[in-house]
């Protein structure tokens, strides 16, 4: 008979495993292979030689389609520093950093990196489903583009990764630690209205900031956008940055994918 005052080894390992999840270095370690996939991908996607062999046309603006990747690297310019790959740099040492204040031990663990991709594929559905909703009902999220020369589906997908990791370090990495700090320690509003706002502005900023001349503001939008945010802050405040980033990505390939079938269908 077990000892109800004793923890059982099931209970255990499910708490080992919901902290060690957002641990700054396994998120590190388990983002790795995303990273990589980025930088090498806009890499290769970029030479023209590359393109031509594997048969798809020319697209410029790879190396700026993304936003926040692009909106890090001129901060970086502006404050005097150059390098194409500072931003990637600047997410490995402030995931670091963060490691080394908490104490936390240096371990390699492969089995918590395969649990982390099932949390991150169950925690995308929900996301997805009201997406489709959304989709059915009042916005065309899921579109089947223009005609005429854009991105390749190897472009949206290598943008896709790309979004999950850099969307999410500036909205929730930087952004709720820095308005966290302004609206709890410096305005003061503490208990839960401190963290509601905050959560609500950087949803908010992420709506705005997918709007531009080629997606004009609408409302519908800008509820799917917020609500959207609102989701990612809460799953990087619980789960952390690893899972988030995992869940952006996943989602916004799986978008990819079903405008694809949609070109297909028609």
């Amino acid at each position: 008979m077990t000892d109800l005052a004793q923890p059982s080894a099931r209970s255990s390992n499910t708490e080992s495993y919901w902290l060690c999840a957002q641990a700054p270095l396994q998120a590190l370690i388990f983002l790795a292979p995303l990273a990589l996939f980025y930088e090498l991908g806009v890499v290769l996607l970029n030479a023209p030689n590359v393109r031509t062999a594997i048969g798809i046309a020319p697209f410029e603006n790879l190396d700026s389609a993304l936003k926040a990747r692009r909106h890090l690297f001129d901060l970086f310019e502006w404050l005097g520093f150059g390098g194409y790959y500072l931003p990637g740099l600047m997410l490995v040492i402030v995931l670091l950093s963060l490691h080394l204040v908490r104490r936390d031990r240096w371990q390699f663990q492969p089995r918590l990196y395969w649990l982390m991709w099932a949390e991150s594929l169950a925690l995308v559905l929900p996301l997805f489903v009201f997406g489709l909703v959304m989709a059915r009902f009042l916005i065309p999220i899921l579109t089947v583009g223009e005609p005429g020369p854009g991105p390749h589906v190897l472009d949206r997908i290598v943008l896709s990764v790309g979004a999950g990791i850099y969307e999410e370090m500036v909205f929730r990495l930087m952004a709720i630690a820095l308005l966290h700090g302004l609206i709890v320690d410096w305005l003061k509003i503490d208990g839960i209205w401190g963290p509601i706002c905050t959560i609500f502005i950087t949803a908010l900023a992420f709506a705005f900031y997918h709007f531009s001349e080629t997606n004009p503001f609408s409302v519908s939008y800008m509820v799917f956008y917020t609500i959207a945010g609102i989701y990612f802050a809460g799953i990087y405040l619980l789960r952390g940055f690893g899972i988030v980033v995992a869940v952006h990505a996943i989602y916004d390939i799986l978008v990819v994918v079903m405008d694809l079938q949609l070109k297909y269908d028609q």
